[in-house]
Formats: structure tokens, sequence, C-alpha cells
């Protein structure tokens, strides 16, 4: 290779590097949490009101130390078929807003052994078709948000207030 096309194979490698890295568009914020009336709730983004088919809140570090699967709390939409296929979606819209640890209307429990949420814990919340939400969590910080603010997730986790997660979480 000559002095030229190996620098121009490296400007290539570089271009090809920053695209993959620096210009990727950020992912959607479809969920952010704030505390209503003292209870944990979850705003889903009102573009992915019909993408969200579950949602499942466990207790962040997989198993716990005797082996046994952490607890977790998880209700899912009603499904229905779609027509000449073996596919199924959800039959419902998932609601705008959900209590944590309270079944929307209209859905159902799949797991139920995690009963209440504690200080000290991180928890992961996540849903979806395709998971096409997720987040982690502490009371601490839920506790901590001021009027107004929600926690969620742009490129990293964040607080911001609720109107700029609306603006930003579908566009």
């Amino acid at each position: 290779m000559h002095i030229g096309q190996r620098t121009v194979a490296l400007l290539i490698a570089a271009v090809a590097v920053l695209g993959l890295t620096g210009c990727s568009p950020e992912p959607d914020p479809y969920f952010a949490l704030r505390m209503t009336d003292g209870k944990p709730t979850l705003l889903i983004a009102e573009c992915a009101l019909t993408r969200i088919d579950y949602i499942s809140i466990w207790e962040r570090g997989g198993t716990g130390a005797s082996g046994t699967a952490s607890p977790e709390w998880q209700v899912d939409s009603p499904l229905r078929p779609i027509p000449s296929t073996t596919i199924k979606t959800s039959a419902v819209d998932a609601p705008a807003q959900v209590t944590l640890l309270e079944v929307p209307p209209g859905w159902f429990t799949q797991k139920d052994t995690l009963r209440e949420l504690r200080d000290g814990t991180e928890y992961y919340l996540s849903g979806g078709l395709a998971n096409v939400g997720s987040l982690s969590f502490t009371l601490a910080q839920l506790n901590a948000l001021a009027p107004g603010d929600v926690l969620t997730s742009f490129r990293k986790k964040q607080v911001v207030t609720e109107q700029t997660w609306r603006d930003k979480a579908c566009s």
C-alpha cells in the first residue's frame, strides 16, 4: 500500500468509527418514573402505548444469595392473534401511567413475587413487545425528585422535567 492509500484507508476507518459512535441517534426514552401521591409511578410515552404489552420490575442483581430468583413483578396486556398468522399482539394499548405494583385495568398479573419496593435496593424496569423500554432506579432516586421532574434514560439515566421528557420521548 502506498502512503496515500494508507492515509485514505485510515481516514475511511476513522469516519466509520465516528459514524458508529458519535453520530448515532439517541434511543427513545419511552419510560419515565416519578412519585405520585407517594407511590412510584411509571409514565409511558404516547408514541409507545401500542408497543408495550408487558411491564416487569425485578431486584437488580439476578439471583439472590440463596440461589433463588430475584423477586419480580410483571403484568401483561391481554393478547389477540393477528388474522391469518400465529403471531399475537396486545389487545389493548398500555395506559399512559402505571402505579408500580398495581395491575392496570384490563391487564393481568404474570409474576407477583415482588410485593413491595424497599429502600437501599436497585430495581430494573422493562417492558414492551421487544423490551422497548427499560430503566433502573432506587426509591431514593424517586423520592429525591422535585415536583415536575422525572427519572428517565436518554443516553444515560438522568432527571429531567416531565415536559422535557414528553418533548423528547418520541422525537
